[in-house]
């Protein structure tokens, strides 16, 4: 489950969530309506076997970030499948574990 808010033309801004948290926990969600104030386009997914996100919960351990269907392999994808160019510049944010994977 990715959820989207804001303007398609808006500035991407990547919110990741924590270990054991989800796109719509409260320390996520709160950010929502500010960044869309400021024109940003919000993608917030829930990471695989997290929130309301079937599949594989992957360590969070940094050094699986990169792995074969892993968390920075799935931002990938969610950027793609949303006709997000790879040229174009977004901001990320990460909470706890979701850091972890903004800074891979």
């Amino acid at each position: 489950v990715v959820n989207v808010v804001g303007p398609d033309e808006g500035r991407p801004m990547l919110l990741l969530h924590g270990w054991g948290r989800c796109s719509w926990s409260r320390d996520l969600q709160y950010l929502y309506s500010p960044l869309v104030e400021m024109g940003y386009r919000v993608i917030a997914p829930d990471q695989p076997g997290f929130g309301r996100t079937r599949g594989k919960r992957w360590c969070s351990r940094s050094e699986t970030n990169y792995d074969e269907g892993g968390p920075v392999q799935v931002v990938e994808d969610i950027l793609e499948a949303l006709g997000v160019p790879q040229d174009r510049p977004f901001d990320i944010l990460g909470w706890s574990w979701g850091g972890g994977i903004a800074i891979s």
